[in-house]
């Protein structure tokens, strides 16, 4: 059984290869633009909380 398994990855490892996909470059790359889009929206919240305490009070 675990000689069937070794084959199975050898075979994906020669079709995929054994490189990650994905890069560090590529992780940094999509955690900047996330934590930019959280602070985008961060804005208008802000605003509208403000503007509801001030109607409020």
């Amino acid at each position: 059984m675990k000689n069937s398994n070794e084959q199975l990855k050898m075979a994906m490892d020669e079709i995929i290869g054994i490189e990650p996909l994905v890069r560090e470059e590529d992780k940094t790359k999509f955690l900047m633009k996330v934590h930019k889009k959280q602070k985008t929206y961060l804005v208008p919240k802000l605003l509208s909380a403000l503007l509801f305490i001030g109607l409020a009070g």
